[in-house]
């Protein structure tokens, strides 16, 4: 396991996340260091692997041990956008809808498969985005519905709201994932999965939607990954988790299931399965799980 150089003094995360601190590094870096430690190697060299067959996600510049070293990214996340108002419910299910497909469309990673492009290399130098470091990063309203961590995990300028902070219950994330060591990246299955896609979890840059938060990725069926994006969306609709556009999700929900490419329902009992494993999960909201698949089941009816 390699480590990263990074700055002695790194001074205080302009934002931070149930999982992970990140801090601005000044050269349109940032750097996403998880306090619990772990291997963020296998995030990287998925994220590289979707990133060189055109997927838009962050550059990866280093990797090693507990950390990260992300492009930043200019841009709020989906989420702030459809609680302002600013994106409709039903844009925001088309593009969760649209990234699932395009994602599921590239190839599986291989043990042998080398990531191509300037996004493989450690070695490269990042190049400055349209994201001013030394900007004050403003406030969004994401709350319980967020993977708090995920705004920041791919070097969005957005931080996350107070009120989602480390004592948060986030929806996504604590999925058993290659970074802990529990999937083979290999192996499992046709196509990539990102398992954690959701509105906070895809910031809207100037050149189109980018998805953050690679954790939990592996190879594997891709029901596997529609049942998780509208399972997550159904226990916000179904008030499971608690989140102030929780009376419109379930206009989103509805229109992501009509969108959504695969078979939304045929692995949804697996997820809520792995879903009631983790740990942040309350007893309150593992008991919920059955009204929200329910929920998914509903929707695909309409």
């Amino acid at each position: 396991m390699t480590s990263v150089p990074v700055p002695e003094e790194l001074g205080q995360p302009f934002a931070f996340g149930r999982e992970a601190d990140v801090y601005s590094l000044g050269d349109g870096t940032v750097l996403r260091r998880y306090r619990e430690g772990g291997d963020t190697e296998p995030e990287a060299l998925i994220m590289r692997h979707v990133g060189s067959h055109g997927f838009p996600v962050p550059r990866v510049f280093a990797a090693g041990g507990a950390d990260l070293v992300l492009e930043r990214l200019d841009g709020p996340t989906m989420a702030a956008l459809l609680l302002s108002g600013a994106m409709a419910m039903e844009d925001g299910a088309a593009i969760l809808a649209d990234l699932l497909r395009r994602l599921h469309a590239l190839p599986p990673l291989g043990g042998n498969t080398q990531p191509m492009g300037a996004a493989a290399s450690d070695s490269a130098q990042p190049t400055s985005t349209a994201a001013d470091d030394s900007a004050q990063p403003t406030s969004t309203a994401a709350d319980d519905c967020a993977r708090p961590v995920g705004p920041v995990a791919g070097g969005s300028a957005q931080p996350v709201s107070p009120t989602a902070g480390d004592s948060a219950r986030p929806v996504g994330g604590d999925v058993p994932s290659a970074g802990d060591g529990m999937w083979s990246l290999g192996e499992g299955g046709p196509s990539v999965l990102h398992l954690d896609l959701h509105p906070e979890n895809v910031v809207i840059t100037a050149d189109g939607p980018v998805v953050i938060d690679w954790r939990n990725a592996r190879n594997g069926e891709p029901d596997l990954d529609t049942a998780f994006t509208a399972l997550i969306l159904a226990q916000v609709a179904t008030g499971a988790i608690q989140h102030p556009t929780h009376e419109q999700v379930g206009a989103m929900l509805d229109v992501f299931l009509r969108l959504a490419p695969g078979d939304p329902v045929r692995l949804l009992d697996q997820v809520v399965e792995m879903r009631s494993r983790q740990v942040t999960m309350s007893v309150g909201e593992v008991n919920m799980l059955p009204l929200a698949a329910a929920r998914v089941r509903q929707g695909v009816g309409k």
